[in-house]
């Protein structure tokens, strides 16, 4: 029996690492308690032979005991009593001994995130390698309605404390969060993603401001600080931080600081690096002998990725930048042992592939701190709790589906499990339909046919919110007691909290081969790689088509300042290349018009058949299509505006005709024909003289983020 006690000490739990053995520990001392419980029957035996009514009494009230201590024991082993685990894990000791400098916790860091389900919320994370992020929650601060973008964490005064744009939460549990708010920097200025510094007791708050355009030369754009007390909670009035840019030029953002080896550091996004040949975003390092400055420009940070809201992390002997790869959506790491010399990029994930998006890293150093984050992962345990059969049929909603057609609206950050059930009396198909109305973030359902079903069949349709592996209208499942996993990542764009993209198969899948789709690209410059970007739409496109297991091969006849229209100063438009392709194309994607119009070609009219009009041209295009790729589906991209040459979209060229006349004649004639058109500078949003200088490098060649954007357009236009 000493041996038994043993295994309840409490100590021994704190050893033990918050994860799936960590429960199986917990539900094994409980088992341990069951079998003493069950030594109850015999003692209530002895009590019936040889007592009274009063012992007969007691009897009934050990029974009564006995019940209730089942049934609590039963919903711990089932993970459902979350108050009694949250109870033992508020009660472990912080260390193994009082005089241990290391936490007892496997917690080496928290990880603060607003990329995950939530997009404008906050995410945490946990990290005991500083590469793999494990989630804790996702919802602590939904239904606040403030949107915590750009968040920072850090601990001091026996609390967390989270500075976003724009404004302050404390917390001492984690779960709870008390809102501060924090003075802007200046009136009417954009005022960007505060971030902690801690240098002993003084507690400063870095962050950027600025009132005009980032990507232009006049941007006014840079680095300020303010002090916080803890005490009274009151901040500073915000001062310049000192700090001289290379460039010159007003374009950093994203600031963050640390020490190490005897010097302050601070790392910013130069954006777009404003001046420079590739004009690629850079995270520039700078060196100070205090938070405030003055600090000097040491190097640029070599990501090969592009890359922004960047962490600066000291473990051991090491100075880490980890940083947001948002134009491919992953996250990076590098490290160095001096600040000067950087090397080891490696990607960084969060185990439930959420984008971590603008994230910090704090190290736990402080043994209550690390405690903190153990409790609220026991909080939020069955929301966390391990993957496979076992927890799906405990923690993840169990909803039958029926015969004929289901509708399903899955929520973010919501496990579902989806199943036709048993003993049916005949054949049943389950169509469903996908729906993302409610689902901008991470999620993943599950189906499942049980035995002794009927020869049945779970139908998932093509639609805007799932994509079969393998093309076609469905996807189906007809074997009994296999699961089929489908996952969504969340939405690319959360500042307009577009739903997520559509649910992906990631296991049961037994087709792996990709689909193949052949597309032919007929294009003028938007079709290279104007202004050093390294993709453009056409890539993007093949990179998002892939991850629908669809494998793109492009024929590209891409040719800049070329027209649609035929003159006698050019040989090589778009009416005289059409007859490269060959019919075998599924796709053929013609897009230009934009030279067309800045170089006066003669507009025309509805019915024009000679290529030397900008409407004949189109309808020759179409013919020559028909003809010769007869099997092929014809779409036209209409251009976008320009502001290079323009002052609005209703400037004309020589023959008195603004773009937008050009653009009314791709609609005109591809409406005559059928033919399917996308107007880009619709569904895109680029409109060069606001936006410009973000989706642009010149008023009218795209920049990387304005070639994504095509991209999608085109794939969601075109239904892929």
């Amino acid at each position: 029996m000493d041996n038994d006690k043993q295994a309840l000490s409490i100590d021994e739990l704190a050893k033990l690492p918050l994860d799936h053995n960590w429960y199986q520990n917990l539900v094994s001392n409980f088992e341990v308690i069951q079998q003493y419980l069950n030594r109850f029957d015999e003692l209530i035996d002895e009590v019936n032979s040889d007592q009274s009514q009063q012992s007969a009494d007691l009897s009934e009230k050990l029974t009564d005991m006995q019940q209730q201590m089942n049934s609590k024991i039963n919903r711990i082993t089932l993970g459902t009593d979350t108050d009694v685990i949250k109870e033992i894990i508020a009660n472990l000791p912080t260390s193994n001994s009082g005089s241990s400098s290391e936490p007892a916790y496997p917690v080496k860091a928290l990880v603060s995130s607003f990329g995950g389900p939530n997009f404008n919320s906050l995410d945490l994370y946990w990290t005991n390698d500083y590469l793999n992020f494990q989630p804790i929650n996702k919802t602590v601060l939904a239904g606040t309605d403030t949107n915590v973008r750009d968040p920072s964490i850090t601990y001091f005064a026996g609390k967390f404390w989270v500075a976003y744009t724009w404004g302050v939460y404390w917390t001492t549990d984690l779960i709870k969060f008390n809102h501060l708010d924090l003075p802007n920097i200046k009136a009417g200025m954009s005022n960007w993603a505060p971030e902690w510094v801690v240098d002993g007791d003084n507690v400063y708050l870095l962050a950027t401001a600025g009132s005009r355009e980032i990507w232009d030369s006049r941007s006014d754009f840079k680095g300020y600080w303010c002090q916080f007390d803890p005490v009274s909670m009151t901040f500073t009035a915000w001062s310049t931080l000192d700090y001289t840019n290379p460039t010159g030029i007003a374009t950093n953002i994203d600031n963050t600081m640390v020490k190490f080896n005897g010097a302050w550091w601070l790392a910013m996004k130069d954006e777009y690096h404003y001046g420079q040949a590739d004009y690629s975003p850079k995270i520039q390092l700078y060196r100070g002998a205090s938070v405030t400055g003055h600090f000097d420009y040491i190097t640029d940070i070599p990501f090969t990725q592009q890359c922004e809201g960047p962490s600066l992390v000291v473990v051991g002997n090491q100075l880490y930048c980890f940083a947001d790869g948002f134009a491919s959506y992953s996250a990076w790491r590098m490290s160095s042992l001096d600040g000067i010399t950087w090397a080891g990029e490696v990607e960084v994930k969060a185990s439930d592939e959420s984008r971590t998006q603008h994230f910090t890293v704090l190290p736990l150093s402080d043994i209550k701190a690390a405690a903190t984050v153990q409790q609220a992962v026991a909080y939020y345990l069955p929301e966390i709790a391990g993957t496979g059969v076992a927890s799906l049929r405990t923690s993840a909603p169990h909803i039958a589906l029926h015969d004929g057609v289901n509708d399903l609206y899955p929520i973010q950050g919501v496990e579902y499990y989806y199943y036709l059930p048993g003993r049916q009396t005949g054949p049943v198909t389950a169509l469903v339909n996908m729906h993302m109305d409610h689902n901008r973030g991470y999620s993943q359902i599950h189906f499942c046919i049980e035995e002794g079903t009927q020869p049945s069949t779970i139908q998932l349709n093509h639609n805007s919110a799932f994509v079969p592996p393998y093309g076609g209208d469905n996807w189906q499942l007809s074997t009994p007691n296999q699961i089929v996993t489908l996952m969504t990542a969340g939405s690319d764009d959360g500042w307009n909290n577009d739903s997520a993209g559509p649910y992906q198969i990631i296991g049961g899948n037994t087709k792996p081969d990709f689909e193949t789709i052949k597309m032919g690209f007929l294009t003028d410059s938007f079709g290279i790689y104007i202004g050093g970007i390294k993709q453009n739409y056409i890539d993007y496109l093949s990179d998002d088509l892939s991850r629908h297991s669809c494998k793109v091969e492009s024929t590209r006849d891409t040719i800049g300042s070329t027209r649609l229209t035929q003159a006698s100063d050019r040989s090589d438009s778009f009416c005289e290349r059409i007859g490269k392709f060959q019919p075998d194309l599924n796709y053929l994607l013609i897009q230009g018009g934009t030279n067309d119009w800045g170089a006066n070609m003669p507009l025309g009219t509805l019915g024009d058949t000679k290529t030397t009009s900008f409407y004949g041209a189109i309808d020759y295009l179409i013919n020559q299509a028909f003809t010769n790729l007869s099997t092929t589906q014809l779409v036209f991209l209409t251009p976008t505006y320009r502001s290079d040459s323009a002052s609005d979209k209703n400037a004309k060229n020589g023959q008195g005709a603004t773009l937008t006349d050009y653009i009314q004649a791709i609609k005109t004639v591809c409406s005559k024909y059928n033919v399917q058109y996308i107007e880009l500078g619709a569904v895109t949003g680029i409109y060069p003289w606001i936006n410009g200088g973000s989706l642009t490098v010149d008023g009218l060649h795209p920049n990387e983020i304005g070639h994504q954007r095509i991209a999608r357009a085109i794939v969601s236009q075109l239904g892929l």
